[in-house]
């Protein structure tokens, strides 16, 4: 788990989104959450969810709200276990 969430940390440039939280899950096909990821077995699918809020830097010059909620899930099978 801690190595997923400092390959997270560096993809994002060491910018965090406030109230980040960075879930690991076995998932079915659709990213739904199953239960503990160390238990997926080869071929089974392994969620990575990142949530918080951007806040931009100067949201009144782009006339963009003052933050944004970010969701996202990335879905992959288990290679091994």
């Amino acid at each position: 788990t801690s190595d997923v969430q400092a390959i997270i940390n560096k993809a994002m440039g060491g910018q965090y989104l406030s109230g980040q939280t960075v879930s690991i899950y076995a998932a079915d096909s659709l990213g739904n959450n199953i239960g503990s990821w160390n238990n997926a077995q080869a071929g089974e699918c392994v969620c990575v969810q990142v949530s918080g809020s951007y806040t931009p830097i100067i949201p009144s010059l782009l006339q963009m709200p003052t933050s944004i909620a970010v969701n996202t899930k990335a879905v992959m099978r288990s290679e091994s276990n």
